[in-house]
């Protein structure tokens, strides 16, 4: 049985809050696209991905994450991105946690992401397994 998707409502290191939640509109797709283009990260969605927007106090969308589920216990993160005006608060980190806690909740047991910002997801926990190309979290 599939969960419901919840909106939840996060604060940066500043104490702001922020919201994450699932895309509800194509428009919000289509911005999340020009944000990661805007950082040269190509992007193609399909219909088997799953999406977490972030938006700022202002409701203005400023981040996103998407991933699709590659088999009952395996997911693969795509991308993950924050607008520049708010980066270095510590808001990829809540975004990333909240969808890894998310897919936790659906059974999945692995996380797989490409080596883009290796440095980033290694410090999340993700490690190379000679199981999962790329590399992967176990949650």
């Amino acid at each position: 049985m599939q969960k419901p998707d919840l909106v939840v409502i996060i604060k940066d290191k500043k104490n702001k809050q922020f919201t994450i939640r699932p895309a509800y509109k194509p428009k919000e797709l289509a911005l999340f696209h020009d944000l990661l283009l805007s950082f040269n990260l190509h992007a193609n969605f399909t219909e088997d991905h799953k999406f977490l927007l972030m938006f700022s106090p202002g409701n203005k969308q400023c981040g996103g994450i998407y991933w699709k589920i590659i088999d009952e216990k395996t997911a693969h993160l795509e991308k993950i991105s924050i607008d520049e005006k708010y980066q270095g608060n510590g808001l990829g980190e809540r975004l990333l946690n909240e969808c890894l806690h998310r897919l936790k909740k659906n059974n999945i047991q692995h996380v797989t992401v490409s080596f883009m910002k290796s440095v980033f997801f290694q410090y999340h926990g993700f490690k190379t397994d000679a199981n999962f190309a790329g590399l992967v979290k176990k949650l």
